[in-house]
């Protein structure tokens, strides 16, 4: 029964609204909306109906910025093909960005990876920072590497802050 519960859980779909206070956040930036979905782990037992409602919350939404954060798909490399098919039309004024979670580690990083830059046309965020402009102001989005994909140096995918943030130009706020 708790099994069966939780399965059903995870196919409700939760919208809450968070206003932020950044210290340093360019005026350009205030009221910036950024729509972070999380954890929606694609497969073949991935409910289409489901995807297709999680597209069309994040577009009624109408975010500058997507963020799509870990588990993007669920148990193979194979799942890239319905997570491509499903969100990759996604699009928003200041992009769309994914970072990876520990089930697309645990698919097989290496072909992950190459499924998604080939056929997501989302950014992925692999311990990288990415700038983001409005006018002359900047802020930067960064996105790590999940821990389950060692400690830092054992692996590209392993969370490396040091690295990721290297990116990110002096005095720039940093989500």
């Amino acid at each position: 029964t708790v099994l069966v519960a939780g399965y059903l859980g995870t196919r409700r779909l939760v919208v809450r609204e968070v206003d932020a206070s950044i210290p340093g956040l360019p005026q350009e930036f205030d009221g910036l909306a950024i729509a972070q979905v999380s954890d929606l782990h694609v497969g073949p037992h991935t409910s289409r109906r489901f995807l297709e409602r999680v597209v069309r919350t994040i577009r009624d939404l109408s975010p500058d910025v997507i963020a799509v954060t870990g588990d993007l798909v669920d148990d193979r490399p194979e799942d890239v093909d319905a997570y491509a098919a499903a969100l990759g039309a996604l699009d928003a004024p200041l992009g769309v960005f994914m970072i990876p979670g520990n089930h697309d580690v645990y698919a097989g990083w290496d072909s992950v990876e190459h499924r998604l830059r080939k056929d997501v046309p989302a950014r992925l965020l692999l311990n990288e920072a990415h700038v983001l402009r409005r006018g002359d102001a900047a802020l930067v989005l960064a996105g790590t590497g999940d821990p389950a994909g060692g400690r830092r140096g054992q692996s590209r995918v392993a969370p490396d802050v040091e690295r990721t943030l290297a990116g990110a130009p002096n005095g720039v706020t940093v989500v």
